[in-house]
């Protein structure tokens, strides 16, 4: 019923949701941060596919629930051992040589440090930077 409720009365709505929130304003922020905190995989998930989808790198016949795997991963793989995981573009999605696409096939979760390591760095480039002779 509510639901069919805000369909036909979308204009209403809203304004009694901003009236809400005005009103409730730590409230919101509080219950926003505990969301985030419970679901961070899904959050980090969320916002790496909207930065994705600002590069246009995220083609239509991309996996979102695969992608969406790898980012709950790191946040189980940091919550398990205490050491922070990131999720890594094996081929950065901006990148002077070559951009790699937000797909499944592209990513990896890995520890943070790595990944600051590696920056915007192709795995080839890493290697050379460590084992000059390679």
């Amino acid at each position: 019923y509510n639901k069919e409720w805000i369909s036909k009365h979308r204009e209403k709505s809203n304004k009694y949701t901003r009236k809400w929130v005005s009103k409730n304003v730590e409230k919101c922020r509080a219950s926003n941060r505990k969301w985030h905190k419970d679901n961070s995989g899904l959050a980090n998930a969320k916002n790496a596919r909207r930065y994705a989808r600002l590069l246009k790198a995220t083609p239509k016949w991309a996996d979102d629930l695969a992608i969406k795997g790898f980012y709950i991963a790191a946040a189980r793989k940091t919550k398990e051992t205490g050491i922070r995981h990131h999720v890594d573009h094996i081929y950065p999605l901006k990148s002077k040589a070559v951009c790699g696409l937000h797909v499944e096939d592209n990513l990896r979760v890995i520890t943070a440090l790595e990944n600051q390591v590696k920056i915007n760095k192709l795995p080839f480039e890493v290697l050379e930077e460590v084992c000059p002779m390679l």
